[in-house]
């Protein structure tokens, strides 16, 4: 079959950060969530990046990785599907150190633990010496060369306007003073990094100088805007990236600093269906069988190049009027890569994806959801951000877990819209716009290893 390819995506796993998970915010915490998650990004999603960093500090992954025959995480990391972002060559077992001599508070915690010391970190060496063994380059990603510090105290300044401009708006005197002491000591610091960000935070807390809910704003923007500085850093020259995480409450990466959004005029596009294993019995079915997973993410296999066929319908498909696929082209395309997936799976429970325009109440700063979605919803005309389209399994309607934004391809900005309630907790795949991460990099310097 000849080479097929939708432009290179690249998701930044951002529900893999422990400090999410340190300060209550939406992560993987278990190896049934982190199992989930990578099959449900292999059959609908795109490859994924995961920092070297979250290597050895997710619990989830570390369970992984001391036993590959529990997850898909090492077949998909050695196909290449799973890529990890390396600032040291792929050195991950030196990291900890190397992080903690950077003053990395999480790190220096680390390296004092016996069970890192002793269970995890032999099980890591034997592992990466295996990919090198191998000759396995595909599963690591070069650190990018831009001064990721100075990207995510850009990111983070706007996340700080925006809580700034809300406890005004609500007239608390007492939480913008205390807001104010914790931006003067950040600023006056000698780096701005979310490590630094978190232990004045932390400080302040101790001191009984911040508020409950101020604490936790503080804490879940330095996350968000973490996630997102990523897609700053690594969306750059011809790179699609995708950053997935909580959907943002702080930051805006959808329009350049600037720059107003357009308006466009949708119509409304039935939504599509997919069969696909069950991920309720994943671990059942296709346990342990991880390399017949791989397979769907494996350059050459019939099962990719329908899926790549099917992602590519689907995402022309929902830029609405200036779509060049039907509705016969997309329901074709579906059936396909449904039958592809029913004969790669043979012995596994069938699940149905309902793909379906969505969107948000209260997300109007960053233009994708956060609130809790029902799929039958209509089009308003007007000013929007993106395409929202959320993937749901069938009886689980109203209530899906994430969505995908799609931008339109003359990069005017517009959602559809049906939206009830909220839920701080919904998960975005967000693409990032590159000319919104292009004035965010201006002016900052390349990133100089060690």
């Amino acid at each position: 079959m000849a080479d097929q390819s939708i432009d290179p995506m690249l998701t930044y796993e951002g529900l893999v950060d422990d400090f999410a998970q340190n300060h209550g915010d939406a992560c993987i915490k278990t190896l049934e969530q982190l199992n989930d998650h990578l099959i449900s990004a292999v059959l609908t999603g795109d490859p994924l990046l995961i920092n070297d960093g979250h290597i050895i500090m997710n619990p989830a992954i570390r369970e992984a990785v001391i036993d590959p025959t529990k997850s898909p995480l090492q077949s998909l990391i050695r196909t290449g599907y799973v890529r990890i972002l390396t600032r040291n060559g792929g050195d991950i077992e030196t990291l900890a150190d190397q992080m903690a001599d950077e003053g990395i508070t999480s790190a220096q915690k680390l390296g004092t633990q016996d069970y890192y010391r002793k269970e995890y970190l032999p099980a890591l060496h034997s592992w990466m010496s295996e990919l090198r063994r191998a000759q396995l380059r595909d599963f690591l990603y070069p650190w990018p060369p831009i001064n990721t510090s100075s990207v995510f105290h850009r990111v983070s300044a706007a996340a700080y306007r925006t809580i700034r401009k809300t406890l005004r708006a609500e007239h608390l005197r007492e939480e913008l003073e205390a807001l104010r002491r914790f931006i003067d000591l950040y600023e006056s610091g000698e780096r701005q990094r979310r490590t630094d960000w978190e232990n004045i935070v932390n400080k302040l807390k101790g001191e009984k100088r911040l508020s409950e809910r101020l604490y936790r704003e503080l804490m879940h923007a330095a996350n968000e805007a973490y996630q997102y500085s990523w897609g700053v850093v690594l969306a750059r020259n011809d790179n699609l990236v995708r950053v997935e995480t909580r959907a943002p409450k702080h930051t805006s990466l959808d329009v350049a600093i600037g720059t107003a959004g357009g308006a466009e005029d949708i119509a409304k596009r039935t939504p599509v269906e997919v069969y696909r294993p069950n991920l309720k019995v994943a671990n059942r079915k296709i346990g342990q069988k991880w390399e017949r997973l791989a397979e769907v993410a494996r350059q050459g296999s019939s099962t990719y190049y329908a899926k790549v066929e099917f992602q590519r319908c689907l995402e022309d498909y929902y830029r609405g009027n200036e779509s060049d696929t039907d509705k016969v082209q997309m329901e074709a395309a579906a059936r396909e890569y449904s039958r592809s997936l029913s004969e790669l799976f043979r012995d596994a429970e069938r699940a149905k994806t309902v793909y379906d325009y969505a969107t948000a109440v209260g997300g109007w700063a960053a233009g994708i959801p956060i609130a809790s979605l029902t799929l039958s919803g209509h089009v308003v005309d007007g000013i929007g951000l993106a395409v929202a389209v959320a993937p749901v399994i069938a009886g689980q309607f109203g209530a899906p877990q994430g969505m995908i934004k799609i931008l339109g391809r003359d990069s005017q900005k517009w959602i559809a819209n049906e939206a009830l309630g909220i839920r701080p907790t919904m998960v975005s795949n967000f693409q990032i716009d590159r000319q919104a991460a292009d004035k965010y990099r201006e002016g900052i310097p390349e990133f100089k290893p060690a």
